[in-house]
C-alpha cells in the first residue's frame, strides 16, 4: 500500500485492513489475468502450430492428389494404348481368318474345276472312242458296199469304166450319209457339254455364225421370224453355243457372270444371249420376249429374271 494512503488511514485500523484486503484481491486478479494471458498465448501458439500443420497436410494432400492424377492419366493412356493394340490384333486375326477361308474357298473351287476338267476329259475320251468306233463301222459298211458293187459290176452297172463310175457313185453316197451336213439330230454316239458334234448344230438364220442344237435352233428361227413379222427386225443375238474352250475363256474374263465350264446351257447349244433391247428389263423388246418366247419353247430362267439370284435380262434358254 502506498505510504501516503497508509498515513491517511493510520487512524482507522479497520479501513487499513479493508484496504489491504482489496489490495490483495487486486493482486490476485492481476495474477489471474497474467496467467490467463499466458494461457491464451500458449493456446494461440498451439493454434498457429495446428494451422501450420493443417496447411502442411493440405499441401501434402494436394501433392499426393496431383501425383495420383498423373498416375491415373498414365494408366488411362496405357489402357487406351492396350485397347488399340487389342483392337488391331483382333482385326488382324479376323483378316487372317478371312484369308484362310478365302484360301479354302479357292482351293475347293480349284478342286471342283479340276474334277470338272477330269470329267470333261473323260467324256471327250469316250466321245473320241465312240467316234472312232463309228468311223470303223462306217468304213466297214463302205467296204461291204464296195464288195456288193463288185459282185454286181457284171450286171446292172456293167464292166470297165462304167462299173468304176457306179462304184464311185455308191461309195460317194455312203460317205456323204456318214459325214452329215449339219443341223441333224443329236449324235447317237453321245455328246458332252461344250463338245457337241458340228452335225448336231444349226446355223441361225439371223446370221453372225451363231449356232444352236438342231431343235433349239429351228425353234429360235421361228421365234425370230415372228419378231420380224411384228416389228420388222429379227432377234439380235450376241452369243449362242459355246465350246468348252470358249466357256473357259468367258469364265476367266467374267467369272461373276459365266457358269463353271462344262455346266453352262450354252455348252449344250440350248441358250442364247440377246441384244436389240432384250438385254434391258422392262423394254418393249424384253416384254415382247416374255409374252411370246414360251410359245416357241424358249424361257427366261428364274435366276436370270429381275429379282433373281443373278439377273441377266439377255439370257434365254430352250426347254422344248
Amino acid at each position: 500500500m502506498p505510504p501516503v494512503v497508509t498515513a491517511l488511514l493510520s487512524g482507522d485500523p479497520r479501513a487499513v485492513s479493508d484496504l489491504a484486503y482489496v489490495q490483495k484481491s487486486v493482486n490476485r486478479v492481476g495474477a489471474s489475468r497474467n496467467e490467463i494471458a499466458r494461457d491464451l498465448d500458449a493456446q494461440n501458439a498451439e493454434a498457429v502450430r495446428a494451422l501450420e500443420q493443417s496447411a502442411a497436410m493440405r499441401a501434402a494432400a494436394l501433392a499426393s492428389r496431383q501425383a495420383l492424377d498423373g498416375q491415373v492419366a498414365d494408366l488411362a493412356e496405357k489402357a487406351d494404348r492396350l485397347t488399340a493394340e487389342l483392337t488391331d490384333a483382333a482385326s488382324r486375326l479376323e483378316q487372317a481368318r478371312a484369308a484362310e477361308q478365302e484360301q479354302a474357298r479357292l482351293a475347293e473351287l480349284a478342286r471342283l474345276r479340276a474334277a470338272d476338267q477330269e470329267r470333261v476329259a473323260g467324256q471327250v475320251r469316250e466321245i473320241q472312242r465312240q467316234q472312232a468306233a463309228a468311223a470303223a463301222a462306217a468304213a466297214e459298211q463302205q467296204r461291204a458296199a464296195a464288195a456288193a458293187l463288185q459282185q454286181q459290176s457284171g450286171g446292172n452297172f456293167g464292166g470297165g469304166a462304167g462299173g468304176g463310175a457306179g462304184a464311185g457313185a455308191l461309195l460317194g453316197a455312203g460317205a456323204g450319209a456318214f459325214a452329215g451336213a449339219g443341223c441333224q439330230p443329236a449324235s447317237p454316239y453321245g455328246e458332252a457339254n461344250g463338245f457337241l458334234s458340228p452335225a448336231s448344230l444349226c446355223l441361225l438364220a439371223s446370221g453372225g455364225g451363231h449356232r444352236l442344237r438342231t431343235d433349239a435352233g429351228r425353234a429360235f428361227d421361228a421365234l425370230s421370224r415372228a419378231r420380224q413379222a411384228a416389228t420388222g427386225a429379227p432377234l439380235c443375238v450376241t452369243d449362242s453355243y459355246r465350246s468348252y474352250p470358249e466357256q473357259v475363256d468367258v469364265f476367266k474374263r467374267k467369272p461373276e457372270l459365266a457358269a463353271t465350264p462344262g455346266r453352262s446351257q450354252h455348252g449344250w447349244g440350248l441358250a442364247v444371249d440377246l441384244c436389240g433391247g432384250v438385254q434391258t428389263f422392262g423394254s418393249e423388246a424384253h416384254v415382247w420376249m416374255q409374252l411370246n418366247a414360251p410359245r416357241y419353247g424358249w424361257i427366261h430362267p428364274g435366276w436370270a429374271r429381275a429379282g433373281g439370284s443373278r439377273p441377266e435380262a439377255w439370257h434365254w434358254e430352250y426347254v422344248g
